[in-house]
């Protein structure tokens, strides 16, 4: 009896183990995905902004352009006078 009384204590023990293993496994591998899902999202975003930048340059060649502020005024007066023909539109 006193053999069962071990064997059963001992399994307890392990199965305690195994759990906090297994819940510190889930709370590392949670943390992992998050950093990767970050450390993507910001990959994301640097390309994004790369890739407007090498528009911005190629129009600023282009058009011969002094600045990205002239290119931002230029743009801007576009989408006013999209807007504007939008509103006449509906008219």
């Amino acid at each position: 009896m006193a053999n069962l009384n071990r064997i059963t204590e001992e399994l307890r023990r392990l199965e305690k183990e195994e759990e906090l293993t297994e819940e510190l496994l889930i709370e590392r591998h949670c943390k992992a995905q998050l950093e990767i899902d970050e450390a993507l999202n910001r990959l994301m975003r640097l390309r994004r902004m790369c890739c407007h930048l090498r528009k911005k340059g190629l129009e600023i060649a282009r058009c011969d352009f002094a600045s990205l502020e002239e290119i931002e005024d230029t743009d801007q007066k576009k989408e006013e006078e999209k807007a504007r023909k939008r509103e006449l539109e509906q008219v």
